[in-house]
């Protein structure tokens, strides 16, 4: 039995009627992400994170000291003990000190662009459309140096949090994004109904 590679004739004449146009774009002529004007996030975010960090260490060494007095084996080791978490404490102290100039974010008309990292530095656009869902955040330290976060839950489950907004700033940012995914559905219904 033959297999039959003939198309319908409704798809040979759609196929006539649309071709198909897909140029090649050169990648030198794209826009440079470097172009984009981040804004920064509050400077009161800084000393939030370092609030975070103190609590942090505090329990960490609070914890080795405990170890080290109730435990005989561990107390013969105490310096490396010690050396470690203080070597990994200066460490993370670092990242967060350089890392904080490295944080920002930009709307533009089709996506939000946030980036942040001082070893590992990450930029991630996402496009309006695929925003799910919205949170506004302000934990009791946040509170205190009047800041708020806000979380953009996407569909492929890749979500971002933007943190050192003011209440205002994250309110206004999720408004927008909310509007503009609205105005997105609404052309996507309309192209749909045409």
């Amino acid at each position: 039995m033959e297999a039959n590679n003939e198309l319908p004739k409704e798809v040979n004449e759609a196929q006539e009627e649309l071709p198909f146009f897909n140029p090649q774009i050169e990648v030198n002529t794209l826009p440079k992400i470097e172009q984009i004007s981040y804004e920064k996030i509050q400077k009161n975010s800084f000393y939030v994170d370092l609030i975070v960090l103190v609590i942090i260490s505090l329990i960490v060494i609070i914890g080795a000291i405990f170890l080290v007095l109730f435990n005989d084996t561990v107390r013969q080791y105490y310096i490396y003990l010690f050396s470690a978490i203080l070597l990994v404490l200066s460490f993370m102290y670092l990242v967060d000190i350089k890392g904080f100039k490295h944080i920002g974010f930009a709307l533009r008309s089709h996506d939000i662009i946030y980036k942040h990292g001082w070893l590992w530095r990450s930029i991630v656009a996402i496009p309006f459309n695929r925003i799910q869902h919205i949170e506004v955040h302000q934990g009791p330290i946040d509170r205190l140096f009047d800041l708020s976060s806000i979380t953009l839950y996407t569909a492929g489950g890749s979500d971002v949090e933007i943190e050192g907004l003011s209440p205002e700033q994250a309110e206004s940012i999720k408004a927008y994004i909310m509007s503009k995914n609205q105005d997105l559905q609404k052309e996507h219904i309309d192209d749909e109904s045409e």
